[in-house]
């Protein structure tokens, strides 16, 4: 099983439509088949690394132009490895990019704790960290 983070955000703009197919989303998903097929050699890689759980995430603000939702992505890490991340619209319409940032930290931060839950079954009892790029959230 191989998965590859790069290409989650195109990969669910993408699935909004599949209910609509059109010429134009036909050849953006060629594209990335193109951007697959070219960079075989990308993917994770796991090394043991400084213990530990962080989380990464980020919004954009009302980025889906039709519904003027904001997009919020996170990256969660184990030891410097990726161990989880998604990329997808968020719930309600946020009135400034704070409010988007806020909302994306919220989904991390369960998603996080999430994570902790498992990881304490295999011993891991570090803290969680959360990074936010936005200095207002």
């Amino acid at each position: 099983l191989i998965s590859r983070p790069d290409i989650t955000f195109s990969v669910s703009v993408l699935s909004r439509y599949l209910d609509k197919p059109t010429v134009q989303l036909w050849k953006a998903g060629k594209r990335i088949l193109r951007y697959l097929s070219t960079t075989k050699n990308h993917g994770l890689q796991f090394t043991k690394g400084i213990s530990g759980l962080v989380g990464m995430c980020d919004a954009d603000w009302g980025g889906d132009k039709q519904s003027r939702k904001s997009v919020s992505g996170f990256v969660g890490l184990c030891a410097g490895n990726v161990i989880a991340w998604h990329s997808r619209k968020q719930n309600c319409v946020a009135l400034s990019s704070m409010e988007a940032e806020y909302v994306s930290a919220g989904v991390a931060a369960q998603e996080l704790v999430n994570l902790k839950g498992i990881l304490s079954e295999f011993g891991e009892s570090s803290p969680i960290l959360l990074k936010i790029d936005n200095l207002s959230a």
